[in-house]
């Protein structure tokens, strides 16, 4: 495929411009990216993808509660590509956007129950932090799903205690 795109971009090269959207250019071949101006964006905040989703959900008229907007943006993690696509999953598949609906096609641990669990971690209470942990993985979700959402669970910790959640974090990650 790489090839044949390739031929098609030096076939076409005087007459047309092509624009290429991928998450990693690493994964795109050289004579690719040399026929392309190479353009790097920074992840949004969480005030940017609320702002640029109510904006979406007017123009569409959709159905959509504030804490559906907040669940799209804890699973887009600064990236507008994934809210829009998740947003139009949930609309496709319910309807309505509520935290529910879209936590039901992100399919990422609740993360309520993550910080949950880090709440019972801070408290000292290791039985019921493991407990929670236990408990998602019963319901299907990886430990790398779990690892996932609690590091964007621990970047918005509004807490005294982040700076030390997050450096003992790294920690166990390294």
């Amino acid at each position: 495929m790489p090839q044949a795109l390739r031929r098609i971009m030096e076939q076409f090269s005087d007459t047309t411009r092509f624009a290429l959207a991928c998450n990693s250019s690493a994964s795109v071949i050289e004579p690719l990216q040399s026929r392309c101006a190479i353009l790097r964006f920074r992840k949004l905040d969480d005030s940017q993808l609320v702002r640029r989703l109510r904006q979406v959900c007017a123009m569409e008229a959709l159905q959509v509660t504030d804490d559906g907007i907040e669940a799209i943006v804890f699973c887009a993690d600064g990236d507008m590509r994934s809210a829009l696509n998740n947003l139009q999953s949930t609309v496709s598949a319910f309807g309505v956007v509520n935290r529910e609906n879209v936590e039901k096609v992100c399919d990422n641990p609740p993360p309520e129950a993550v910080r949950s669990m880090l709440m019972e971690c801070l408290a000292g209470k290791w039985r019921e932090a493991h407990d929670i942990a236990a408990e998602l993985l019963r319901r299907g979700y990886t430990p790398m799903d779990v690892v996932l959402t609690t590091r964007s669970v621990l970047s918005r910790f509004e807490n005294e205690c982040k700076e030390h959640i997050l450096l003992e974090y790294l920690k166990v990650r390294n």
